[in-house]
């Protein structure tokens, strides 16, 4: 399990008792439409687990949020790619940030 490739992460970024989450398109082809989910998703090129769910992250909500937010990490095997990693990461968010979300070409809401 250690020498598994990294395929993706996700992040829980908190506000206070809130977690920040968004509804999936509802468009043929993607995995889980329509459902509720957590920013993040596919590694892109040698990107680390936090460089994937910041740019992820950025792309979904508009929000450019720096490495140190994070406070939390870890690895699991993925659910949909076997034989690959999967990470999980939790984070903060502020009250402003939450106000200046701009959605971009992903997720309805």
């Amino acid at each position: 399990m250690t020498s598994a490739p990294f395929h993706g992460a996700k992040i829980a970024l908190l506000c206070g008792g809130r977690i920040l989450a968004y509804q999936r398109d509802d468009k043929p082809g993607i995995p889980n439409p329509g459902l509720w989910d957590l920013p993040g998703g596919g590694r892109e090129g040698d990107e680390t687990p936090i460089a994937t769910a910041l740019r992820e992250t950025q792309e979904e909500f508009g929000l450019p949020l720096p490495p140190g937010r994070v406070v939390w990490q870890r690895r699991y095997a993925s659910v949909d790619w076997p034989g690959h990693m999967g990470w999980f990461l939790v984070g903060t968010i502020t009250p402003a940030e939450i106000a200046a979300i701009r959605f971009g070409e992903e997720g309805q809401c």
